[in-house]
């Protein structure tokens, strides 16, 4: 039945499509949820606040489907308005459903994300901001790889997927097989060194050339949705994996000036390794997630230090201005409500991920220049 062109379907397109009988709970349908497949639906079902009914049952569904396929059940457990608040069950991969990658041993866990609706202009803007990240870190200018971080000798893994970038910034997008194969390759040989990282700085090297290989597919029009899903959720674990192993102590032979970059590049990294993930997210399904852990990284709001590219201009910097250490929500709600600025897109797409909104940029060799 239709009115005026309108569907008014309330079943799934994957029950309709197989002409089965769908229970209508959202955001996915028993079916769905236990096919791991994508759950669609031409129309919000009117059923959808019974999804808090029966959470008890679902998650005991979820969590006894997850012991085979625990990385794609998702719970729903509350509608917020246009937040939609889920219980997400995660695990490890199994080689035979990840056949590209490496078998990644995942403990099985239970989160509680927050899915955030976004307007199609912010997730315009979100994912054109994530694709240039490639091209900006062949110009030296990444949000998350300092370009005094490594010096001239840079990590195979960051070597290596320089020159994926270079190739990047000559084309402009990732239309050609040839560069498509190139990159799969080199995806699946960071993965492996990932895998056998024998330290911190290693594992680093590792997670920043995943994040740059995930931002370059991001650019490919005919990307595989289900590769890139498992590679965010790949990314996503070994960013939990780098915080984790994160060294208490520093060499006392690092200058404050590198133990600040390397400190720096470190929580860009994990951050920016969530913002790829999101803006996948949104180009897919509409929504971004959040999750307690991304809300509480902590992160230095002085973000215009990231620009400064001598030691002896960071350590004025430094002395002048000394603001604490703030949480990524903290730093978000400062940039929402105008206490804090943003001076590069990094910012800027992190307040419209997590905020929804669009907040100008400011430049900022006006704070640089005025030392």
């Amino acid at each position: 039945m239709a009115t005026n062109g309108t569907s008014l379907r309330r079943s799934c397109q994957g029950c309709v499509k197989v002409k089965r009988r769908c229970d209508l709970l959202f955001p996915d349908c028993t079916r769905c949820l236990k096919k791991g497949v994508r759950c669609q639906y031409v129309n919000i079902p009117l059923s959808s606040a019974q999804s808090t009914v029966v959470t008890e049952n679902r998650i005991t569904k979820s969590t006894h489907h997850a012991r085979s396929e625990p990385h794609q059940a998702v719970t729903s457990i509350a509608n917020n308005g246009n937040d939609i608040i889920v219980l997400r069950v995660t695990g490890s991969f199994s080689s035979a459903k990840c056949s590209n990658y490496f078998s990644l041993s995942i403990p099985p866990s239970m989160e509680m994300e927050i899915r955030k609706p976004r307007t199609p202009d912010i997730i315009y803007m979100v994912a054109s901001i994530v694709q240039q990240a490639p091209v900006l870190f062949a110009q030296g200018h990444s949000p998350f790889i300092h370009p005094c971080l490594y010096g001239k000798a840079l990590p195979r893994p960051i070597r290596e997927m320089r020159d994926l970038c270079n190739l990047c910034l000559a084309d402009g997008r990732l239309s050609s097989s040839k560069l498509y194969q190139l990159l799969q390759r080199q995806t699946l040989s960071l993965l492996q060194a990932a895998k056998k990282a024998g330290n911190f700085e290693e594992l680093l090297a590792c997670v920043q050339g995943l994040v740059l290989a995930q931002c370059i597919q991001l650019t490919n029009d005919k990307m595989n949705a289900q590769t890139v899903n498992k590679l965010n959720d790949i990314i996503v674990h070994l960013s939990r994996k780098l915080w984790s192993q994160v060294p208490q102590e520093l060499p006392s032979t690092m200058t404050p000036w590198r133990a600040w970059l390397f400190a720096e590049s470190v929580r860009r990294t994990i951050i920016y390794s969530h913002i790829a993930s999101a803006a996948h997210s949104l180009m897919t399904l509409g929504y971004a997630c959040r999750t307690p852990f991304v809300d509480a990284l902590p992160f230095d709001s002085r973000t215009w230090l990231w620009e400064v590219q001598s030691e002896d201009h960071w350590a004025k910097l430094n002395s002048n201005v000394n603001l604490p250490m703030v949480s990524l929500y903290e730093y978000t709600t400062f940039l929402e409500f105008g206490q804090s600025q943003p001076y590069s897109n990094f910012e800027s797409v992190i307040v419209a991920t997590c905020r929804g909104k669009e907040i100008p940029i400011q430049d900022p060799s006006t704070i640089i220049e005025a030392v």
